[in-house]
């Protein structure tokens, strides 16, 4: 006799596994970046995401269409693709997303930067770090980052 299953899927369809656990795809839904409401690059109308092949091996380009944050990502791809050329993380509740208007954007650049390269777990734009933890101010002194 055939046995009933129950899998629950991601409603923003991005391909994460199906789990038996609804509560575990509630958890996963409320971080996917395809969910409009993280605001993340997978859904902004200024992400700029190629993917290059050479025949040897994969190159992801995650990029955006605001100049002061695509100059980020050329400065932090390393870190971003957590050195996996095929996973780069999209930034979360970015302040451009889907705005036409870059003002402003330097700061915002600035704040992520420092962000990034402190490397704390849980940002408020890159909240799935899991790196240790330098302190903001002390990487804002480190690489003269005022705002």
């Amino acid at each position: 006799m055939p046995k009933e299953v129950i899998k629950y899927t991601c409603e923003y369809k991005c391909g994460a596994k199906a789990v038996g656990d609804k509560k575990r795809m509630i958890a996963h839904e409320g971080r996917c970046w395809n969910n409009p409401d993280n605001k993340t690059c997978k859904t902004c109308k200024n992400e700029i995401y190629e993917i290059d092949f050479d025949g040897f091996k994969y190159q992801i380009i995650r990029d955006c269409k605001i100049p002061h944050l695509s100059e980020l990502f050329t400065q932090v791809d390393d870190i971003i693709s957590n050195n996996n050329a095929m996973h780069k993380r999209p930034i979360y509740n970015c302040e451009y997303w889907n705005k036409d208007s870059d003002d402003g954007a330097e700061l915002f650049a600035k704040k992520l930067k420092a962000e990034i390269l402190s490397e704390v777990e849980g940002t408020e734009h890159f909240p799935f770090f899991n790196k240790p933890s330098k302190t903001v101010q002390a990487v804002k002194e480190k690489y003269d980052l005022s705002f």
